[in-house]
């Protein structure tokens, strides 16, 4: 069910068809040992695409992120994404991408894993540019960007027969 508002949700506020699905992965925090190199109040420790490299269809970006503090955190968690190509700006044909924004909760020294899934159209994109921030009452504490690689379909893939 909780799924099922979470895929409503995202359709909703966001451009039609550009991100098929927002969902939690791991929304439970798990409470572990402090870890020895968590620096500042909140980390990321991971943001990638998988496939790292697509054409048209989907890509899902992955999160990973932990709570450095003895403390639990109330955070939001914002998704800013946008196709880039040679040029300045959005590439003609490209659509534009509202900022997806999730409050999250961290236990004490919790981790938290989350996932987006991007629909890739046909357009001259190069790149889907991601940059996910994590902020507390204004204040960002964490920010990371990640690069999604858009190559164009091959002529098998071509919607127009050949002759």
């Amino acid at each position: 069910m909780v799924r099922r508002f979470l895929l409503l949700a995202a359709v909703t506020l966001l451009p039609a068809g550009l991100i098929a699905a927002a969902s939690v992965a791991a929304a439970g925090t798990s409470a572990g040992a402090f870890p020895a190199r968590c620096t500042g109040v909140i980390q990321i420790t991971q943001l990638a695409f998988s496939p790292p490299i697509t054409g048209p269809g989907q890509s899902t970006a992955g999160l990973a992120a932990r709570n450095c503090t003895h403390r639990t955190q109330q955070v939001t968690v914002t998704w800013f994404a946008s196709f880039t190509g040679s040029g300045t700006g959005i590439p003609a044909g490209c659509p534009a991408m509202d900022p997806f924004p999730q409050q999250e909760n961290f236990t004490r020294h919790g981790k938290i894993s989350l996932t987006l899934v991007y629909e890739v159209p046909l357009c001259p994109a190069a790149q889907l540019q991601l940059t996910v921030q994590i902020a507390q009452n204004g204040s960002i504490l964490a920010e990371q960007t990640a690069s999604l690689s858009i190559v164009e379909p091959s002529a098998s893939f071509s919607a127009t027969p050949t002759p």
